[in-house]
């Protein structure tokens, strides 16, 4: 069986921190994809646009689930092959605007997080233009409130167009989220 690269890392994660990062690699990857086929993407709705996603990350033998139930269904679940406990939440968001995003993250914290997994990502899929101002209008509405009990600014992550937040749960758990955005806006030229 052929893998990719960021696939393989997620197979061979020796460590929950490997996996993590090895998620986002491979979320990195399927997100590319997807903004590379924008012009098939454009006006998909969220659950087409949320299947597709998970079929880009799953491809290569990572077990990945769409609408998977966890106190409700999930758009995304990770789950690592030999280490069950080891999955990745994410929830799907057609851009609206900061507060709908943050509604994703609401969603996440309040019904699909249990505690015990501490990281999860939200995800905006872009089908309008200027993704970096939007994304950027996402990032100063959570540092200006701190919805969620989000602790503190939130920090740079190493995926173009996402962020990290850290909240606290009701679990008494810290929770961080990546937020992240998928440019699938087609202008047709």
């Amino acid at each position: 069986m052929r893998f990719s690269p960021p696939q393989l890392r997620v197979i061979v994660a020796d460590s929950e921190t490997e996996f993590v990062d090895a998620v986002e690699m491979s979320l990195e990857a399927a997100i590319q994809h997807m903004e590379a086929g924008a012009q098939y993407n454009y006006n998909r709705h969220e659950p087409a646009l949320a299947h597709e996603l998970a079929g880009c990350l799953g491809g290569g033998g990572l077990h990945v689930q769409n609408e998977a139930h966890s106190n409700g269904h999930v758009d995304i679940t990770v789950v690592h092959w030999r280490h069950v406990g080891w999955r990745m939440l994410g929830e799907c968001k057609i851009y609206r605007y900061p507060a709908h995003h943050i509604n994703g993250c609401k969603q996440i914290m309040d019904r699909y997080a249990t505690g015990r997994l501490p990281r999860t990502f939200c995800l905006d899929f872009f089908q309008e233009d200027e993704i970096q101002q939007k994304m950027q209008g996402i990032r100063n509405e959570m540092d200006a409130n701190l919805p969620l009990q989000q602790q503190g600014p939130s920090h740079n992550h190493a995926i173009h167009w996402a962020f990290l937040t850290i909240h606290h749960h009701f679990s008494g758990e810290d929770i961080t989220i990546l937020n992240v955005g998928c440019n699938v806006y087609f202008n047709g030229a």
